[in-house]
């Protein structure tokens, strides 16, 4: 989707990512779950950067001098946020049925931004009764 205007402030904290005008109004906000991806992008010019941000509400390509940086810093922060997320967000609906070996069915039902808590199990590690 297109911004209201060309040239803007791209302000990146702990809450998301707000884009702002030169007068610091607030163009559009988005938070880090609605973030599902960047790429740092090589333009045409050898000294050209450009980074791409894949969201819910479409996908952004920004350019500047600033843009690898840019592009680094989200993705540190989106690493560090899923590494220690307890929770999943369904990007779209989803109505699956899954057998697994013990014959069991499962089906898993989701609305597209419903909202689990992930539980991960860690890897087992074998005690000494196993040896």
């Amino acid at each position: 989707p297109a911004l209201p205007k060309s040239k803007f402030i791209v302000a990146i904290n702990w809450t998301g990512i707000t884009f702002l005008d030169e007068r610091e109004k607030r163009l559009l906000e988005l938070s880090f779950p609605e973030v599902t991806g960047v790429h740092s992008v090589r333009e045409g010019k050898a000294s050209s950067q450009a980074v791409s941000l894949l969201t819910l509400k479409g996908d952004f390509t920004l350019s500047g001098g600033t843009a690898e940086d840019m592009s680094e810093l989200l993705t540190m922060f989106l690493s560090g946020l899923t590494s220690r997320s307890q929770y999943a967000v369904t990007l779209k609906e989803a109505d699956t049925q899954v057998r697994s070996y013990s014959r069991t069915v499962t089906y898993l039902r989701a609305q597209k931004s419903q909202v689990f808590m992930a539980k991960v199990r860690e890897a087992e590690t074998p005690t000494e009764q196993d040896t």
